[in-house]
């Protein structure tokens, strides 16, 4: 699932990926690649309970085919031009939108551990979108040339992040102009599952923010965020 065409075009300029492991290339240094997510164990918390459909509708407050939908929207806002998953966790939610697309395909995450699953899900019984690279990288730091994806999405990924505007402006570079862009985060919303929320903000886990706040962290890169709320879930689209 690696041998898109025309991927090393994407590529900045002197950008060297190695081979991670069979399938998954990264543009990482093997010594500085370690991720939370690979610890012993953190795949198993991350994909029984993160990842449970039961407990994000129960302490989120939304239904978890909300983000496959977004994901599928995306994915039909072009028909052929590169599609960059920022972020792309261990496709727990996502995996069947990308099987259903024939659109080539960036998925990148830091974490080896969750793209070896993302991997998994997508082979298992596939036969499906074959114009998929698997990429180990630091979302802060793309190793992309400025307007390469026609479309970029990050799910997940602004709530874990105390600097999130660095990696807004990194997806806003990678992003052809005009094109399709979404994120989708947790945010405080006014429910009892807040306080869940500071919890484990004090633990730095997650940065707590409202509506508000994600509107105004948008405006200061000068763009119009269009946001719908599902209990604790913003789904954003960016123009």
């Amino acid at each position: 699932m690696t041998s898109c065409k025309d991927f090393d075009a994407l590529l900045k300029p002197g950008v060297t990926l190695g081979e991670a492991e069979p399938g998954i290339l990264t543009a990482l240094d093997p010594d500085n690649a370690a991720n939370s997510y690979d610890a012993q164990g953190a795949l198993a918390f991350y994909d029984s309970v993160a990842c449970n459909p039961l407990f994000n509708r129960l302490v989120w407050g939304y239904r978890v085919s909300g983000l496959h939908a977004f994901c599928s929207e995306l994915l039909a806002s072009d028909t052929d031009g590169w599609f960059l998953d920022a972020g792309c966790g261990s496709l727990a939610f996502t995996a069947r939108a990308y099987q259903e697309s024939d659109r080539p395909v960036v998925l990148a995450d830091q974490s080896l551990t969750l793209l070896r699953k993302a991997k998994e899900r997508l082979e298992r019984g596939s036969t499906g979108n074959s114009n998929i690279v698997f990429l180990q990288a630091d979302v802060m730091d793309l190793p992309f040339r400025d307007s390469s994806f026609s479309t970029v999405m990050s799910m997940n990924m602004l709530h874990v992040l105390p600097k999130a505007e660095t990696m807004i402006d990194e997806v806003m570079c990678v992003a052809v102009p005009g094109g399709s862009i979404g994120f989708t985060t947790l945010h405080r919303a006014g429910r009892w599952s807040d306080g869940y929320m500071r919890m484990w903000e004090k633990r730095k886990e997650l940065v707590c923010r409202d509506e508000s706040q994600l509107q105004a962290m948008f405006a200061q890169h000068g763009l119009n965020a269009t946001i719908r709320t599902h209990g604790n879930m913003a789904f954003i689209n960016v123009a």
